[in-house]
């Protein structure tokens, strides 16, 4: 609670002026203090030296007179509470007169410099010695000893009035300083309070807006910065609803527009395939003479048509399967499958490109049976076969193809790794997506339609595994992709 309180913007307010205050308060009371004791021990002292000399005068009549005065010092002693003493003391030291006789009798000697000064001398004092400290006037008499030196009234004033008057400040003061500082607490608490309750609002409408609700208006009444935040905040929001308005729109205009794309070229890849397949075994009959013997000429001219037909039927087949995705048409039937057989049975339909590009093909077959993979067969075995027939396509004459397969516990993982092209590094983020096809190999002119890794991915992640990849321009590309273990 009290951390929540510390970090909160009123909480460090409130507090930063409770301190300021508190601060203020201390160096007043310390303040007034000093100036009232010095008021007061000025006083004093300006009242005690006038009594002093009015004191020598006497003692200076008396002296001359032979008649010392000891009922008009009596009452000079008592017109004030704070003289402690009276002493006329010669140059030499001696007591010569004293308000009290029992020092005179005593013999008392005293050994100081300022005696037989020809000045008024004010200096700090303690009376006994080390015991209480006061203020000993020095005043100059018109008498002297045989050298000429004055001897001189020497007068302690106590300064426990000015103790006394200092607590006095101080008490009042600190009554004064706690009453005053329970009213600025108040004071501060509802300053603090002003201050932050539109800040306050302020966070609560962020926080709600923040959630989605752009209806929400913060109301806030002032007419400060505050205020003014509290209206650009509003705007914001309104203009936040629009431009979500105006993007839902477009949204669904772009969603409408993608559905009827999706929608043509399932249309078209369909009415495509039909006469595609007709084509195609046409062709097939005519090149293996069922209508005739061909020249070598006729026969090539034709295989090449054929090979292209064929690569036609796969971009259709590619679209019918972009197509069911998006629709979620792609529908899944799921087996317990021996994935290194799926893999061992799937080479051999590449092994006329192998051969025919050179390519070093190497498939690491485990030793031991690996654990069985619930599978979509055709699904899974549609994926592999894009990853390997891009790596033997993108993999030049005479390059190497690995394939290997590890047994994670969990799942099983398979990597398939090739000495090709490789991706461009600033295009590794678009690999997965459709019509994606790298910069190098368009210029290379390899054919391809960039649909095929975006339908691998989509498959591996609906079977629960995981796919990526490593590449570097001109060194070669592994894919690997993770298929979960049935338990």
């Amino acid at each position: 609670m009290f951390r929540v309180f510390k970090n909160s913007i009123f909480g460090k307010i409130f507090g930063s002026l409770i301190l300021t205050l508190f601060l203020s308060g201390v160096f007043f009371i310390f303040v007034s203090l000093k100036q009232q004791g010095a008021r007061i021990t000025e006083n004093l002292i300006k009242r005690s030296e006038t009594l002093s000399k009015i004191a020598s005068k006497q003692i200076e009549k008396a002296y001359y007179a032979e008649v010392w005065p000891f009922e008009t010092l009596k009452l000079i002693i008592s017109e004030s509470e704070d003289i402690v003493f009276l002493w006329v003391a010669k140059p030499d030291g001696r007591i010569y007169f004293s308000d009290d006789p029992d020092v005179i009798s005593m013999g008392k000697i005293i050994k100081e410099p300022f005696l037989g000064t020809e000045e008024t001398l004010i200096q700090d004092w303690t009376y006994p010695r080390g015991v209480e400290k006061i203020k000993l006037i020095i005043q100059p008499l018109e008498i002297r000893d045989e050298e000429g030196r004055p001897w001189s009234l020497l007068m302690g004033v106590s300064l426990r009035s000015v103790v006394a008057a200092e607590r006095t400040v101080i008490f009042n003061s600190l009554g004064l300083f706690i009453l005053t500082f329970f009213l600025a607490i108040f004071i501060s608490f509802y300053l603090t309070k002003k201050i932050t309750s539109p800040l306050e609002k302020l966070k609560q409408g962020a926080e709600i807006i923040g959630k989605g609700n752009l209806d929400y208006q913060i109301e806030i009444k002032t007419r400060d910065e505050v205020g003014k935040l509290a209206e650009a905040f509003n705007k914001m929001t309104e203009d936040l609803k629009n431009s979500q308005m105006a993007l839902g729109e477009e949204l669904k205009r772009a969603k409408e527009l993608d559905r009827m794309k999706t929608e043509f070229i399932s249309i078209a890849a369909h009415q495509l395939r039909t006469p595609l397949t007709a084509v195609k075994w046409i062709l097939k009959m005519i090149i293996n003479g069922d209508l005739g013997e061909l020249t070598s000429e006729q026969k090539a001219f034709l295989s090449r048509g054929y090979q292209g037909n064929e690569r036609t039927i796969k971009l259709v087949n590619d679209f019918l399967n972009v197509s069911r995705i998006e629709e979620g048409r792609f529908g899944y039937v799921f087996e317990l499958i021996q994935l290194e057989d799926l893999i061992d049975n799937l080479i051999q339909d590449f092994d006329h490109v192998i051969k025919e590009r050179q390519v070093d093909f190497i498939f690491e077959k485990p030793k031991e049976p690996l654990p069985k993979v619930k599978i979509d067969h055709s699904k899974m075995r549609l994926a592999i076969q894009n990853l390997i027939d891009n790596a033997i396509k993108y993999t030049p004459e005479k390059g190497r193809v690995a394939i290997s397969i590890k047994n994670s516990i969990m799942h099983l993982e398979v990597t398939i790794k090739d000495t090709g092209y490789g991706i461009p590094k600033k295009q590794h983020e678009r690999i997965f997506t459709k019509f994606f096809r790298g910069d190098n190999v368009i210029r290379k002119q390899v054919e391809g339609t960039g649909l095929g890794l975006f339908i691998v991915k989509n498959i591996i992640e609906k079977h629960g595994g995981t796919i990526w990849f490593e590449s570097e321009e001109n060194k070669g590309t592994t894919f690997y992709f993770t298929i979960p273990v049935s338990t």
